[in-house]
């Protein structure tokens, strides 16, 4: 080993640091993403771990051991930090300030003493100056960024943030005890300099790494003494008797939680930030029945039914033959009416958890068929298949969570594979949360027309005027029949006893909105009822061209604080 080139250790060195700042940006993400949203808990986030490259670049002053012993202790104690931190500052309902705040305080000294602690290593080979470390610096922070984008680690099951961070404070540990000691420096006269720490001397013994082990060896018993939170039996009640945990785990689209609100009786499902759905408790309890959902969001999405296909000669009677199609299962709301009148229903789900705690906490009955994977890479390989299985009357696509939507599962090639599994008067209701007028919704509405011939819109809201300023739940209902889309009127069967079914489905007729107030916003006029192709093409998201993300980033922004007032704090700080 000892023939290997300089470059190589080089290398290795560099992948290492990198790697590890990518994994301790996850752990950190998965305390700080429940308390601020995988958006805002993101905010200025880059900038701070590049100032900190900044700084360890202009910082040369203490031994690599005495680095590594304190990067381990910063690395056990991180977990409860960010926790504390992020929810005390997430108190203020400021997305700005607040994540700013605790990057600062958890992230930034974390990467300055980790890129800090490399420079004895390198000095064998790469001459110290401040321009080489402004190189390294800014190499790690791009193969940390590399790393982050390749997803080598990702969350759930056994990999939380607290086994991420102790298992770092780990490896800088056994780094401790494999450095080499400490030197004194020289000056470029020769002579050596005063150096500004202790210097270790080589000792006979070969224990010369024992004071620097343990101070992070208490901190590594203190940190499984004390987690980021308190590991209570489940379910957990909070001392303020308001909000009760129910179960907890980490998932593919974030820390998802279920928990009760003892103040006004109902239990949720969140992912991170964002509400997934709720039913009022005592419905949960008995299976197989259809529960009330607290918003009528979650109930809006049941108006495809209603929609009167040609296949379709009377209410009830010819939908056990239909097929149902969930994409985005949420609590089961949707899913649950289906299988409740007999459809077949098959669901495609990307987070198991989810799966498993609408079946397990919010009374779903098992579907026809269930697919744990993304919906992106499903449908384009039934699509692929020369006859596809089966053909959907009823497609319900909901993926709204944490203030956007996947911008992958909304381009004209997704709706083109999903129209080769549709009946041809099959329907799709899509889902979106947001502005009317905003360029989400614009983009939605043209890409959506784009692929299918006719479209309705409808929202959820009961008031009677509604500006460009006002957050609403819209579905969009689109068909390839050649007919005009028409809804029949519901009737006592579609509202299972639900008063908040009956009330919304009364006002059907007034919740539509126009095309124009899409594309025009406030200012549409009669004369926008229709917009026309040649205005919206420019609209159109692609594969090739789609700033979906981009555009939805303030109003993920504005989510996290709609839903601070939705519920009090306390809620939000249980996971």
């Amino acid at each position: 080993m000892s023939d290997l080139p300089p470059a190589f250790w080089a290398l290795c060195e560099l992948a290492a640091v990198s790697y590890g700042i990518s994994s301790a940006r996850l752990g950190y993400s998965l305390v700080v993403n429940p308390l601020y949203g995988s958006t805002a808990g993101a905010l200025y986030l880059d900038y701070v771990l590049a100032a900190a490259c900044a700084l360890a670049a202009l910082v040369n002053v203490a031994p690599v051991r005495y680095l590594l012993s304190v990067l381990a202790c910063m690395l056990y104690v991180s977990p409860i930090t960010a926790y504390y931190a992020a929810r005390f500052t997430a108190r203020w309902h400021d997305y700005q300030k607040g994540p700013f705040l605790v990057h600062l305080l958890v992230m930034y000294p974390l990467v300055v003493v980790a890129i800090s602690s490399t420079r004895v290593w390198r000095g064998a080979f790469v001459k110290d100056s401040i321009p080489a470390r402004v190189v390294y610096g800014s190499l790690v922070l791009l193969g940390s960024l590399g790393f982050n984008k390749l997803g080598l680690l990702t969350p759930g099951g056994h990999v939380t943030s607290t086994s991420i961070f102790l298992s770092l404070g780990v490896f800088c540990m056994a780094g401790v005890y494999f450095a080499p000691p400490a030197t004194a420096r020289t000056g470029s006269n020769g002579k050596a300099k005063k150096a500004k720490f202790p210097v270790a001397k080589p000792r006979p013994t070969g224990n010369a790494w024992a004071p620097y082990i343990f101070p992070s060896l208490i901190c590594f018993l203190a940190s499984l003494a004390y987690p980021n939170r308190p590991l209570q039996p489940l379910p957990y009640t909070d001392s303020t008797g308001v909000a009760r945990i129910i179960a907890a785990s980490t998932g593919v689209t974030g820390r998802i939680v279920v928990e009760e609100n003892l103040e006004m009786g109902f239990r949720f499902l969140r992912a991170d930030h964002s509400l997934l759905g709720g039913q009022w408790i005592d419905v949960p309890q008995k299976r197989g029945q259809v529960g009330d959902s607290i918003y009528t969001a979650f109930l809006l999405q049941e108006g495809v039914r209603f929609v009167q296909r040609a296949s379709t000669t009377s209410e009830f009677e010819d939908e056990k033959q239909d097929k149902a199609l969930i994409i985005g299962l949420g609590i089961g709301v949707s899913a649950g009416s289906f299988i409740h009148h007999g459809m077949h229903t098959t669901v495609v789900e990307i987070d198991p958890v989810v799966y498993d705690y609408a079946r397990t906490y919010f009374g779903l009955r098992e579907p026809h068929a269930v697919h744990l994977t993304d919906a992106r890479g499903w449908v384009h390989t039934q699509a692929a298949q020369p006859t596809p299985t089966h053909k959907y009357d009823i497609v319900v696509h909901d993926c709204f969570s944490g203030g956007s939507v996947p911008g992958h599962i909304f381009t004209l090639e997704f709706w083109g594979d999903l129209q080769k599994l549709l009946a041809p008067d099959g329907v799709v209701a899509v889902n979106y949360a947001g502005y009317l007028g905003s360029n989400p919704a614009r983009g939605i509405l043209a890409t959506l027309l784009a692929a299918f011939t006719q479209c309705r819109i409808f929202h959820d809201s009961l008031a009677t005027d509604h500006d460009d300023s006002e957050f609403l739940n819209m579905v969009f209902f689109c068909t390839n029949a050649e007919t005009p889309m028409t809804f029949r009127k519901a009737t006592p069967k579609d509202s299972f006893k639900s008063i908040m079914r009956e009330r919304l489905f009364e006002a059907w007729p007034r919740l539509e909105v126009s095309h124009g107030r899409i594309s025009k916003g406030s200012n549409a006029t009669e004369a926008d009822e229709e917009w026309k192709e040649e205005e919206r093409k420019d609209w159109v998201l692609t594969d090739a061209k789609n700033p979906l993300a981009e555009w939805q980033h303030q109003s993920a922004l504005e989510h996290w604080h709609l839903m601070r007032g939705i519920m009090s704090d306390v809620y939000w700080e249980l996971f």
